[in-house]
């Protein structure tokens, strides 16, 4: 026994506790039946003459997977985004948005201010414009830029990815200030390919409505009828009852989301990686 208490004394026995389970959330992936597809829609808008350099493997494949896998109606959608960006001198993805990320704060950052933090419905996120101030005209091209990475970054979960998302314009938090390229701005963000769920429109009186139901008239003549028909006229308790007062936004509910938008897309787009589609 004695010998026994001995070697055991003598054993170096690691007591120190396990480290925590990681929690960085694992990069999001495409499946191999969604990389084919973006591979078969990149490889027919170069055969139909557009330069690989305005194909983004990150917009084509959100293009392919929204348009469910439809070859043809992705190359159609991606092709009338491609023709609206040119509006705006964005020709090449990796020189015109992306710029590696090094202007990010010092340029658009600001002008993430028009999107708020949001939580989520039914898992998917909520893609909620908030109004704030009118774009610039000499801001045009970078509201663009930020449009495309915060488009990009509320995909970045694999449920919003492939079953859509929530998407809420608050209209009454509109200054009513016009510049004079609104209907410039409104033809580029109606190309982006969105495949929302719910289109909750918050605090449009009478004068806006006509407005926009003037834009969702000409939105027929491109958007499938499915889609318009989930466009709804709310108030913004209908909002909160409808989503629920902690995942809205924190100025508009006190148990709301809060925090710092841009720092949310950049944190969205770490874990969405673009994909490898040549």
């Amino acid at each position: 026994m004695a010998d026994l208490i001995s070697t055991l004394d003598s054993l170096n026995i690691d007591v120190t506790p396990p480290p925590p389970p990681s929690t960085e959330i694992p990069p999001l992936t495409l499946t191999h039946t969604e990389l084919n597809a973006v591979k078969e829609v990149r490889m027919k808008l170069i055969e139909e003459g557009m330069s690989p350099s305005s194909i983004d493997p990150l917009m084509c494949s959100l293009t392919t997977i929204n348009q469910k896998l439809r070859i043809d109606d992705s190359v159609k959608k991606y092709r009338k985004f491609v023709e609206g960006l040119s509006t705006f001198g964005i020709t090449d993805f990796s020189k015109d948005v992306w710029k590696g990320f090094s202007d990010f704060d010092t340029t658009l950052r600001p002008l993430f201010s028009s999107y708020s933090v949001c939580g989520t419905h039914k898992k998917r996120s909520i893609f909620w414009i908030n109004g704030g101030s009118p774009v610039t005209v000499d801001k045009e091209r970078d509201a663009v830029r930020a449009g495309i990475m915060y488009f990009t970054a509320i995909h970045a979960d694999a449920h919003s990815l492939r079953e859509g998302i929530a998407f809420v314009i608050d209209v009454g938090n509109q200054t009513g200030e016009r510049i004079g390229n609104e209907k410039k701005m409104q033809q580029m963000w109606q190309s982006f390919p969105l495949r929302p769920q719910r289109i909750l429109i918050s605090g449009a009186g009478m004068v806006k409505r006509i407005f926009i139901n003037g834009l969702v008239r000409f939105a027929a003549l491109f958007s499938k009828a499915k889609v318009l028909e989930r466009i709804r006229f709310v108030t913004m308790d209908d909002v909160i009852q409808e989503l629920g007062s902690e995942v809205v936004p924190k100025y508009r509910s006190e148990k709301g989301k809060d925090g710092d938008i841009a720092d949310w897309v950049k944190a969205r787009l770490k874990v969405f990686p673009p994909p490898k589609i040549e």
